[in-house]
Order: structure tokens, then sequence, then C-alpha cells
């Protein structure tokens, strides 16, 4: 047992010893919370934010008009007096649905050309499709809306990734869960600690910027998965 234990201690010591190692030669670590107010959080404890409703409100019109169409192609799947036009409504459908992701593509990247520029190691939330879909039931998105706010977090995704990729930055992902609703300074997690873009909670009365305050525990988070 105590050759065992020994031999524990001294994995132990290495791989912490590797991480330190790590940290330091990295020389920017940033942490990325994605939303309308996208918020980043540095090693270096600097604390910026991104602006993307003015992108949002080019689209926000389209995103109407697609709401109203799938609504209609919802009505003729089941009337079959309708379905002479329901190939051409399925085609404006594509059509807008097209314009909308390219504005918001452009968005993204122009965002993340911001953020990657001169970083080593992003730190970011998992949003898979899969994980994203998972996540999205514990808020109260239905039908149309929880479909769209699952695209646009898989399609920041996947732009993440590539642009990690290309940059040379190594990409860490976190669990996405209660982000936006854990204290950064006590670690209470409850719904109620968020309201819109305001943060406060409701133990210790820690108050911040939702989305700043969101972006400081993904880094918190990957802090304590290199530990563990």
């Amino acid at each position: 047992f105590a050759i065992h234990k020994d031999f524990v201690e001294i994995i132990v010591k290495v791989n912490i010893e590797k991480v330190e190692k790590d940290l330091k030669s990295a020389e920017k670590i940033i942490a990325i919370d994605f939303w309308k107010y996208t918020s980043t959080f540095d090693s270096n404890w600097n604390v910026k934010q991104y602006d993307l409703s003015k992108f949002y409100r080019k689209s926000k019109k389209l995103q109407y008009q697609l709401k109203q169409l799938q609504s209609r192609l919802d009505i003729m799947k089941n009337n079959k007096e309708f379905w002479e036009n329901y190939d051409s409504l399925k085609s404006e459908i594509t059509q807008i649905f097209t314009r909308i992701k390219n504005i918001r593509k452009h968005s993204y990247g122009f965002i993340l050309n911001q953020i990657t520029k001169d970083v080593d190691i992003v730190i970011s939330e998992d949003l898979t499709f899969e994980a994203i879909s998972k996540n999205s039931k514990n808020y109260k998105w239905r039908g149309f809306n929880k479909f769209i706010n699952v695209m646009w977090r898989w399609i920041w995704a996947k732009l993440l990734e590539n642009k990690t990729a290309t940059v040379g930055n190594r990409l860490v992902l976190i669990n996405p869960k209660n982000t936006s609703r854990e204290c950064n300074s006590c670690g209470f997690i409850h719904k109620n600690n968020r309201r819109g873009r305001y943060f406060k909670c409701l133990q210790c009365n820690y108050c911040n910027d939702s989305d700043i305050n969101a972006s400081m525990i993904i880094f918190k988070r990957w802090k304590l998965d290199i530990v563990s």
C-alpha cells in the first residue's frame, strides 16, 4: 500500500508541475461567454464585452418573417389542398434562413478575429449541438425559438473551432451547465441570481454584469479541472 501511495503522490506532483509549466509558458489565456453581449475574461484579469446586438438587429426582421413562414409551412403539412405551394414556400424559407445565417457568420467572424488575436489558450463552453440541446431544456424555449437559439450557438461553436485551428490557439471546452447562474464570489447556484444582464447573488450579494460573471466562471472551471 505504501508503495502505491508513494507512486500516486509522485504522479500527482509531476502532473501539477506540468500544469504550472504549461500555465507559465502560455502568455495569454482567455475565457469566452457567448451570447448577445459576448464577454471575455483573460489571465491578466482583463474584461471585455463585444456587443452583437447591432448585428442581431439586421437579422431580426428576417427572423420574424422566417417564423411566420414556418408556421404556414406547418399548417400546409396537414392540408392537402395547399400542397401545390408547399415546395415554393419551403424554398423561400431556405433562402431567408441562408441570409440570416450569413449575417450571423459575418458578425461572429468579426468578433472572433479580435478575441483570438495574440492568445495561446481559448476557453469556451461546450456548444456542440448535443450539449446545447440538452442544456436548453433548462430554459423556457419552445419550438421555433429553441431551434433558432440552438442553431446560432452551434454555428458560433463551429466558427470558434475553425478559427482556433487556423490561428493555432489551443481550444478548451467546459461544461456549460449553470455558468450563467453560478456566483463567481461564493459559488452559490440559483436561477434567480441572474436577471437579464444583471447578476446579483442571493447568498453573498455579489453584483456584476451577468455575462462577465459567466466568463469568470468559465475561467474558474477550467482552472479547477486542471487541478483535479
